[in-house]
C-alpha cells in the first residue's frame, strides 16, 4: 500500500511543479492535491493501525502526514486563493524533519536508499519555504523545475535494491509474473513441451534489423542496485524477472541511485 502512496506522490509533485513553471493553471491542480493528500492520510493510518505496535512501522508511516498536509494545505491554498506564508513556514517545519528522516533511514533502518530520498524531499521543501516563506520569487520556476523532476526520480523509479520488493507490492505486475512462472512450470502456452519458445519477440526483432541490444534491465527477482547491460540481458536467466528500461530513461535511475557498471 505504501508503494501505491509513493506513485501519486510522483504526481503530484509533478504537476505541482508545473504549475510552478507556469505550465498549468494553479486551481486546476488543486483536485490532484486534495485526492493525493487525502490518500497520504489513508495510506499511513492503515500502515499504522496495521503494525501490531511495531515502533520502526509506526515511525516510517507517521513521515507520511508531513506530505498529506503539505497536499491538503496547497489545495486549500490554491481553491480559497489564500497568502502562502503559511504554507511556507510549514514547508521549513516538514524541512527540518526530512533531515531526521534522512538520518534515521541511514542510521536505525539501515537504508540509506531512503535516506538519500529523503534528503531529496528535504531539499525541495526548503525551496517551497524560500519561495512561499520568505517570498523569494525569483526561485518559483527553479523550484518547479526541482519539483517536477522529484516527482518522477525519488517516486517512480524504485530506490536501488528495492526492485524485487516494488515488483512484488504492484498487484498487477505480481500476477504477470506468476502466469509465466505457473505456465512455465506446467509447460504449457510459450513453454508447451512439444513446441517450446526458442526465441522471444524482442529477439526476433534484434535479428531481423540486425541491431543490437538497446535497452538496459533490473533483475525484479534480485536486490541488486546495479544497472544491467543491454547486451548482458542473459545473465537475468527468468523472463518475468527482467525489466527492461529505454536508453532515454536510464539517467532517472541513475540520479535515483542506482549504479552503471564502470566503463559503461
Amino acid at each position: 500500500m505504501g508503494s501505491v502512496g509513493l506513485l501519486f506522490v510522483g504526481a503530484v509533485l509533478f504537476i505541482n511543479g508545473a504549475m510552478l513553471l507556469g505550465w498549468v493553471e494553479p486551481k486546476s491542480a488543486a483536485p490532484i492535491n486534495f485526492f493525493v493528500g487525502g490518500l497520504q492520510i489513508i495510506t499511513p493510518t492503515y500502515l499504522i493501525f496495521t503494525a501490531n505496535g511495531d515502533a520502526d512501522v509506526i515511525l516510517s508511516a507517521a513521515g507520511l502526514y508531513l506530505f498529506s498536509f503539505t497536499y491538503l494545505y496547497v489545495a486549500l491554498n490554491l481553491t480559497l486563493d489564500l497568502d502562502g506564508t503559511g504554507l511556507g513556514y510549514f514547508c521549513l517545519f516538514v524541512f527540518l524533519s526530512a533531515l531526521v528522516y534522512s538520518w534515521l533511514n541511514f542510521t536505525h533502518f539501515q537504508d540509506p536508499g531512503f535516506g538519500v530520498i529523503w534528503l531529496y524531499w528535504a531539499f525541495l521543501w526548503l525551496l517551497f519555504f524560500l519561495v512561499l516563506g520568505l517570498k523569494r520569487d525569483s526561485l518559483s520556476r527553479y523550484t518547479g523545475a526541482v519539483c517536477a523532476i522529484q516527482g518522477w526520480v525519488t517516486a517512480w523509479v524504485p530506490a536501488p535494491g528495492t526492485a524485487a520488493r516494488a515488483a512484488a507490492a504492484d498487484p498487477a505486475l505480481a500476477a504477470a509474473r506468476a502466469s509465466v512462472k505457473a505456465a512455465r512450470r506446467l509447460r504449457i502456452g510459450l513453454y508447451e513441451a512439444a513446441r517450446p519458445l526458442r526465441l522471444q519477440a524482442f529477439e526476433l526483432r534484434m535479428l531481423a534489423r540486425r541491431l543490437p541490444p538497446d535497452r538496459w534491465l533490473v533483475d525484479l527477482g534480485g536486490d541488486g542496485g546495479t544497472l544491467i547491460p543491454p547486451q548482458c540481458y542473459p545473465r537475468v536467466p527468468l523472463p518475468e524477472d527482467r525489466l527492461f528500461i529505454p536508453a532515454e530513461y536510464v539517467p532517472l535511475w541513475v540520479e535515483r541511485g542506482w549504479q552503471r557498471p564502470r566503463g559503461l
